[in-house]
């Protein structure tokens, strides 16, 4: 999270990282993307409990972003940021 604080340049794609901080990061970042970024998060299935509010999040399209849970492996959440 410290390190990503001080990203000044447009974010275009975004992979994975510590399972309780998904949303604050997210948060933190959301404005340094681009349109169309892309964010790939996986272990969906096997941290069901602990994603579960990222999920929430990045699938309400009022948070800016597009997103689908994928049956690929222990799941992935594919995020397209609007």
């Amino acid at each position: 999270m410290k390190t990503l604080a001080n990203i000044d340049a447009p974010v275009d794609f975004l992979l994975d990282g510590w399972k309780d901080v998904y949303v604050p990061m997210i948060e933190m970042l959301a404005p340094k993307m681009r349109s169309g970024a892309i964010v790939l998060a996986d272990n969906i299935f096997t941290f069901k409990k602990t994603l579960r509010p990222y999920v929430s999040h990045m699938q309400d399209r009022s948070n800016g972003f597009d997103s689908v849970t994928l049956p690929i492996g222990s799941g992935m959440e594919y995020s397209l940021r609007l």
